[in-house]
């Protein structure tokens, strides 16, 4: 099992990051600072370390140098990311491989990863859209309301107040921006996630029962997204 360590102070990026990389074959660590992130491929020896250019304390090209000088650890790749084109000398000259740009894409975010490991890359792709949910769950038909964070054919990532138990059934229903007819589908809850908004909760549902025709739908929607097409 390949070993990547994504490196962000900012929560919502290292969400994002692992929401797009989860992969059976692939573990994640998570680190906020960059001392944290070398003390944590000291002890594992990761293979790819995802890392932000700018953060509190100890910038990403230092944390790469300081990776780079040390006989232990230098032998890694490391993609740097940042906002600007600007720093991309900078982040190859600090050692990096590779690097990527903010707002992350995720087609070229897994097309990377995949350059540097051999990981099992999802069949369907992931947007993040945030879309309006209401639906019921649990055997009570208890109601509930959210939003959805990001998006695939064969699932989505949901926004809530409400409390679902892994492994419960939900229905839901969601209208794509620019139609009519909504979505309507059943799923199974099979993880829950961590967010950046205090008091709502986060939770992975696998579709179960979907028409196909909202299936299409909803893989035409992605197919148009600016995540994808571009």
């Amino acid at each position: 099992m390949k070993k990547l360590l994504l490196v962000d102070d900012v929560k919502l990026f290292l969400e994002l990051e692992k929401t797009l990389l989860t992969r059976s074959n692939l573990h994640l660590f998570t680190a906020i600072s960059g001392q944290e992130a070398i003390n944590i491929h000291r002890k594992e020896k990761v293979d790819l370390i995802l890392c932000d250019l700018y953060m509190p304390g100890m910038d990403g090209d230092e944390v790469c140098r300081r990776i780079r000088s040390e006989e232990g650890l230098k032998k890694v790749s490391i993609i740097m990311v940042t906002t600007s084109a600007r720093d991309i000398d900078m982040c190859m000259a600090a050692g990096a491989n590779d690097y990527l740009l903010k707002p992350i894409n995720p087609t070229e975010l897994l097309k990377k990863v995949g350059k540097y490991v051999n990981v099992a890359m999802r069949r369907d792709v992931r947007i993040l859209a945030r879309i309006g949910v209401e639906g019921v769950k649990g055997v009570g038909s208890e109601s509930f309301l959210g939003n959805t964070v990001n998006l695939s054919v064969s699932g989505v990532l949901i926004e809530t107040r409400h409390a679902f138990t892994i492994g419960e059934n939900v229905s839901c229903s969601f209208f794509l921006p620019g139609n009519s007819t909504p979505i309507t589908a059943t799923g199974e809850v099979v993880r829950q996630a961590n967010g950046n908004q205090p008091g709502m909760n986060y939770y992975g549902v696998k579709f179960i029962d979907i028409m196909e025709e909202d299936r299409r739908a909803i893989e035409s929607y992605i197919k148009g997204h600016p995540e994808v097409a571009a």
